[in-house]
């Protein structure tokens, strides 16, 4: 051992599980990185609402508090803010549907205890958001030197030691422009499909609607913990875009007529908040000194 060295010492945990950084949880397959944990045990309370209320039962009623508990549970201990915000988000997507703009202070008192008790303060804190603003600002560097075709798949590194942390600053800075539009539009049209299922009001569509209200929670949620990791080509980020297009699929089969249809202003409407973002992103990274 090396004298100057600080050594974490910790008991393994079942199936071989560790922490990394100063007690954080992760899982041992492929979710290493425990941001990636929080966001995706988020994703599952949707899931988890809409298969009690297909059939309520006091079993059920158990198995979805369990969910949530885990949920929150593991989100406090990854110790991830954007992991927060995902729940919060997942959560707020049912009230405001339940409650319009009431549903938002309560979706914020729910996922308060979650805001108190996790995240990270202090020196590292800091230290990580500006990893993160100087990834950002290579990544926007990238996209004005190549904005036609990118710098290529997987190539972030070989231009900065670190990859973007930002999922709408990697799509324009590997894919370019065009290959930026495309994945945005893959992400709008996943949010589309359930939200235009919502809308379906005769009696028999009542299983629909449940497991639309499920899918527009668990995108909205993907839409904001991408928003802090690079989860372009992350199989658990397609996994959602299939499950909406399986939604588009048995809607199908049963109202032939229906369709999700992707005009000129979800083209330009997309291009544009994509644009925005960027811009303000940019701005953000200016004010910051990178």
């Amino acid at each position: 051992p090396e004298p100057t060295a600080v050594y974490h010492c910790e008991r393994v945990g079942l199936l071989g599980t560790t922490s990394v950084g100063h007690g954080r949880v992760r899982y041992v397959g492929v979710l290493q990185d425990p941001n990636e944990v929080a966001l995706l045990v988020s994703l599952g309370i949707p899931l988890a609402f809409a298969f009690y209320q297909r059939r309520r039962s006091l079993a059920r009623t158990w198995l979805l508090g369990v969910m949530i508990s885990l949920a929150a549970i593991t989100v406090v201990m990854s110790e991830s803010r954007g992991g927060q915000l995902v729940f919060g988000m997942v959560l707020g997507a049912y009230f405001i549907r339940r409650y319009r703009w009431k549903g938002a202070l309560v979706a914020a008192l729910a996922a308060a205890p979650i805001l108190l008790l996790g995240g990270r303060s202090g020196v590292e804190a800091t230290g990580s958001s500006n990893e993160r603003m100087e990834c950002i600002s290579v990544g926007l560097a990238l996209l004005r030197g190549s904005p036609l075709l990118g710098v290529g798949l997987g190539q972030f590194t070989q231009y900065h030691y670190l990859t973007a942390h930002n999922s709408f600053v990697l799509a324009p800075a590997e894919l370019g422009l065009p290959g930026m539009l495309a994945w945005t539009m893959l992400l709008w049209l996943s949010l589309k499909i359930p939200l235009r299922a919502l809308q379906l009001d005769s009696p028999e569509a009542a299983t629909v609607r449940t497991w639309a209200m499920a899918l527009v929670a668990v995108v909205c949620g993907l839409s904001v913990g991408v928003f802090f990791l690079s989860f372009n080509y992350h199989f658990v980020f397609w996994v959602v875009l299939g499950l909406s297009g399986a939604l588009h699929a048995c809607v199908q089969r049963h109202l032939p007529s229906w369709r999700v249809h992707v005009g000129w202003r979800d083209v330009l409407g997309v291009a544009a908040v994509h644009g925005l973002l960027l811009a303000l992103l940019l701005l953000t990274v200016r004010m910051s000194g990178m």
